[in-house]
C-alpha cells in the first residue's frame, strides 16, 4: 500500500481523536514519510557505491592523462624556449 499525504492526514486525524493532539503528533513524527518500497536496501546502496567508485577511478585516470599531456607540452615549450634563448645569447656573444 502506497503512503499518500491524504492517507497520512486521515491517520493523524484518527490518532488525534483517539489519543489527543500531542500524542498524535509524536506518533506521526515516528512514521516514515514514504512507503517501505521507496527506501533503498543495503544491497542497492552497495551497488551505487561500487558504481561511484568506478566513475571516480575513471575520472582520476582521465585527469591524470590530461595533466600528463599538459605537463609534457609545457616542458617541451620550456625546453625549446631555453634552447632558443641560449642560441640568441651565443649569437649576441659572437657579435661582441
Amino acid at each position: 500500500m502506497a503512503v499518500t499525504e491524504h492517507g497520512r492526514i486521515l491517520l493523524y486525524r484518527h490518532f488525534e481523536e483517539e489519543m489527543g493532539e500531542d500524542k498524535a503528533k509524536v506518533l506521526m513524527d515516528h512514521l516514515l514519510p514514504v512507503g517501505w518500497t521507496d527506501l533503498a536496501t543495503k544491497q542497492e546502496l552497495r551497488e551505487v557505491e561500487r558504481s561511484l567508485r568506478h566513475e571516480i577511478v575513471a575520472v582520476k585516470h582521465e585527469l591524470q592523462t590530461e595533466m600528463h599531456k599538459g605537463f609534457t607540452s609545457q616542458t617541451r615549450w620550456l625546453v625549446s624556449t631555453m634552447v632558443a634563448l641560449q642560441g640568441l645569447m651565443l649569437a649576441a656573444l659572437k657579435l661582441l
